[in-house]
């Protein structure tokens, strides 16, 4: 009865000791690196999940930040325009002084030159033959 219980005991005892230190076999050891493969892939795939979504936002605010550029690029476009009739305005009002101060000083002078030849001695040119 001895040798039945002690072979059990053995037995019994080489299993759990296998069971514990076993050594992990190739299959295994693929199997791990094929999980561990998968999960890093996966932290990398909802990495750049998340990275797409914060993209998808700076572009959304880069294309609202161009549509305020666009505004205030036709803004500055429209106030060019109405500048410009202003200063095409003040122009003609200028031009229009300008010619009015010329018809003023050829006024003047020509009366000034009016008044020295009426003062002046007439010149006699007497005839030589």
């Amino acid at each position: 009865m001895r040798v039945p219980v002690l072979a059990t005991l053995v037995f019994l005892l080489g299993t759990s000791s296998s069971a514990h230190g076993q050594p992990i076999t190739f299959q295994q050891r693929e199997e791990m690196n094929y999980e561990q493969r998968i999960a890093k892939l996966e932290a990398e795939r909802a990495a750049l999940k998340e990275d797409l979504k914060n993209a998808v936002a700076e572009i959304n605010n880069l294309k609202t930040a161009l549509s305020a550029v666009r505004e205030q690029a036709k803004s500055a476009d429209d106030r060019s325009k109405t500048d410009d009739d202003e200063i095409g305005e003040i122009k003609w009002v200028g031009r229009g002084i300008l010619g009015a101060v010329a018809f003023l000083v050829g006024v003047i002078v020509t009366q000034w030159i009016s008044k020295f030849m009426a003062t002046r001695k007439p010149r006699i040119v007497r005839a030589s033959d």
